[in-house]
């Protein structure tokens, strides 16, 4: 298996691992350290990422991890006693 396969491989692992959005996002997308960024060294080997179907799911499954937070958010404010003024 050469290095883009594996890559792969484990950015198909996060994609179904049950962790927060900024995990997710950084071990994605972060620069230097991304399996995204280590997908794409040159700036055309980084316009064909951005088009990958993998890179269109991962960042799907970012938003749905931010939405699932924000509305545990929301709800733990809503739960929350008023605070005396």
């Amino acid at each position: 298996m050469y290095e883009g396969e594996e890559i792969e491989r484990q950015i198909r692992a996060l994609l179904t691992a049950n962790v927060d959005s900024i995990t997710f996002s950084n071990k994605l997308f972060h620069q230097g350290i991304g399996l995204f960024p280590r997908l794409g060294k040159t700036f055309e080997d980084r316009r064909s990422v951005v088009q990958l179907d993998l890179f269109r799911a991962a960042q799907l499954r970012l938003r749905e991890l931010e939405r699932q937070e924000l509305e545990r958010f929301n709800g733990m404010a809503t739960q929350s006693p008023a605070v005396p003024s």
